[in-house]
C-alpha cells in the first residue's frame, strides 16, 4: 500500500471535532464500511470538544497521525516500524477480534468537560472492520485492553519528548515483572506483569485500578516511563 493512499485513507476516517455531550455511548463492536480499508489493519481515535486525533497502522509498517483542531489545518505525522514489530502488533490487535468481547457494562458518564470519546478500529480478515467505542472509565475485556494499549505505544511515538536525555538514561535490562513504573506524559503507576525472555515486548498494568493494559517493547521504557519505582504502596485511587 502506497503511503500517500494510507494518508488518503487516514483522513477521510479522522472523525470530526464532537461536542462531548454529542459523542454516542459506549457499545460492543459495531461494523464499519470495507470500501475504505486496503491495507489497513487498525487506529486509534480519540476526541474531545474541538479536538479529533487518530493514529492508524497499516500493513506496509506505516504508523500516521493525524490530528484536527476546530478549523485549523489538518496535522499530518507519518512513522515506520519494522516488519517484525508490525507482525507482533497486528497479531495483539487481533486478539480483540477473536475475544468477541467490546467494553463491558454502560458507558461512565463524565462531566462534559472531561469525558473523552475513545474508538478502536480493527481490520477484519474477509473484509470490513469493527469498530470499539468507549471512554477512559469503560471496563474493557483484556484482550481489547491490550489491544488499546498497542495502539497506545504507537501513538507515543509521536508524542514530543518532555524529558530531558539524562532523565532517559536508565537502562531498561534492569527492568523486572514486578516493578512499578510511572508514565512520564501523566505520572500514572504500571506493574510489570509479564516479562517474556523471548519476547522483546514487556506486558504493563495500571497499577491499582487495572484499568489499562498494554505491551511495550523493552527498549522504549526509559522513553515513556521513569526509573523503577521498587517497595513503594500502591498510591490510592
Amino acid at each position: 500500500m502506497s503511503a500517500p493512499l494510507a494518508l488518503a485513507i487516514l483522513l477521510l476516517a479522522l472523525p470530526q471535532g464532537v461536542p462531548p455531550e454529542a459523542a454516542p455511548p459506549a457499545a460492543s463492536g459495531t461494523d464499519a464500511p470495507a470500501e475504505r480499508l486496503p491495507g489497513f489493519v487498525a487506529a486509534l481515535e480519540v476526541s474531545q470538544g474541538e479536538k479529533s486525533e487518530r493514529v492508524a497502522l497499516f500493513d506496509d509498517g506505516t504508523i500516521a497521525q493525524a490530528v484536527r483542531t476546530g478549523e485549523a489545518p489538518i496535522v499530518v505525522k507519518r512513522k515506520r516500524i519494522s516488519p517484525a514489530e508490525r507482525a507482533v502488533l497486528s497479531k495483539v490487535i487481533a486478539e480483540a477480534l477473536t475475544s468477541g468481547e467490546g467494553p463491558k457494562g454502560n458507558p461512565t458518564l463524565l462531566t462534559d468537560q472531561s469525558r473523552r470519546k475513545i474508538v478502536i478500529e480493527i481490520a477484519r480478515p474477509e473484509g470490513g472492520s469493527v469498530r470499539f467505542e468507549f471512554d477512559d472509565l469503560s471496563p474493557l475485556s483484556l484482550a481489547l485492553g491490550r489491544a488499546r494499549g498497542a495502539l497506545e505505544d504507537l501513538w507515543n511515538r509521536f508524542q514530543e519528548p518532555r524529558a530531558s536525555e539524562k532523565e532517559v538514561s536508565w537502562d531498561a535490562a534492569m527492568a523486572k515483572e514486578g516493578d512499578r513504573l510511572r508514565r512520564r506524559r501523566d505520572g500514572k503507576l504500571f506493574r510489570i506483569v509479564r516479562d517474556d525472555a523471548m519476547s522483546p515486548f514487556m506486558e504493563l498494568e495500571e497499577d491499582g485500578r487495572r484499568l489499562e493494559r498494554m505491551k511495550v517493547p523493552r527498549r522504549e521504557l526509559p522513553k515513556l516511563f521513569e526509573e523503577p519505582v521498587r517497595d513503594q504502596p500502591v498510591e490510592p485511587q
